[in-house]
């Protein structure tokens, strides 16, 4: 679990396991949780019950995210448990919760959809998408840089879970992240897009369920491809590493191919935005991407520093002035 606090314009970080005294040691770390103007949450999937990107923590919206904790328990059960903490240790303090996937509720059927028997689309078996919260920041960007010069947009979140966005007047078309953020383009830990039938076969290796989707989204991406753990600074920082130039260039061309499809589904780009959090060491990849992407022809191209925290606490300010 991470947690980041602001005062006064100055952050502070950290990091802990969600285990016995956890709500201690945060609030060793943050400072007291009760003179907090607020506490904000981030959701990774709300399903098809958190319909908002950022919307106060009601009693109602506690038992939304309970409902979703299915979708990925080993994120949703323990922020589900931690809200539940943090409302009683907290009770006068405003609570919001922040969701990655709301972005994406009413992506259109043809991307949504899996082609699947009915009684599974019927459930939430579907395209649920992720960074949702990234990208609606940087379309939002865009919209004030360049106004309604810009209608078609594609989104290139650079980080340890990079996922593609394609953007139409400010909704989303399309997507890489699908049912889980392990669809899509390979991460630090998880493959990416992968054959279905691949999980038959380790099962039938002698694998466990378990122990699949832990090699599938703990143990495989570039971690897998370099041999070592490789977030996206690593993997972007040029060191002569033959495992690593080879994952830089899946990566690259993972995002040529989605950019390309993307083009293709919108008709045409006004506008590519590149969001990493520091832009500037991402900078020789970025530069490579641009110049793979030149049969797009003259498109608006931005590089943002997209900073989650600060993008979370922007959203949460604004939740709380609604209310």
């Amino acid at each position: 679990m991470r947690w980041c606090r602001e005062r006064e314009g100055a952050w502070r970080t950290g990091a802990g396991t969600l285990g016995p005294g956890w709500a201690s040691a945060l609030a060793k770390g943050a400072g007291p949780l009760a003179q907090a103007t607020s506490i904000s949450y981030r959701l990774h999937n709300g399903g098809d019950k958190i319909l908002q990107p950022a919307m106060r923590l009601t009693p109602q919206v506690l038992d939304a995210v309970r409902e979703s904790a299915l979708l990925q328990l080993e994120h949703n059960g323990l922020i589900y448990e931690a809200m539940r903490t943090m409302l009683k240790l907290a009770p006068d303090v405003p609570h919001i919760v922040l969701c990655d996937s709301a972005f994406f509720i009413d992506l259109p059927a043809v991307s949504r959809l899996y082609a699947v028997p009915a009684r599974l689309r019927a459930g939430a078996m579907r395209r649920h998408g992720g960074g949702g919260l990234i990208h609606q920041w940087a379309w939002q960007r865009m919209r004030e840089r360049a106004g309604r010069a810009v209608s078609r947009m594609i989104s290139i979140q650079l980080s340890d879970h990079p996922n593609i966005a394609a953007i139409k007047d400010g909704h989303p078309v399309d997507t890489t992240m699908g049912f889980t953020p392990v669809e899509g383009i390979p991460s630090h830990t998880s493959c990416g897009d992968i054959d279905a039938s691949v999980v038959f076969e380790l099962q039938a290796s002698g694998m466990s369920m378990s122990e699949i989707n832990e090699l599938l989204s703990a143990r495989s991406g570039f971690r897998a491809l370099v041999g070592k753990t490789c977030g996206f600074r690593d993997l972007v920082r040029e060191n002569g590493d033959p495992d690593q130039a080879l994952a830089r260039k899946i990566l690259l061309y993972d995002i040529v191919k989605y950019v390309g499809a993307f083009a293709a589904v919108l008709g045409g780009v006004d506008a590519l935005c590149f969001v990493a959090e520091d832009p500037r060491q991402a900078g020789p990849f970025i530069k490579a991407a641009r110049r793979e992407l030149r049969f797009l022809g003259n498109v608006r191209i931005a590089d943002l520093q997209g900073d989650l925290w600060r993008i979370m606490s922007r959203r949460a300010a604004a939740v709380e002035k609604e209310n």
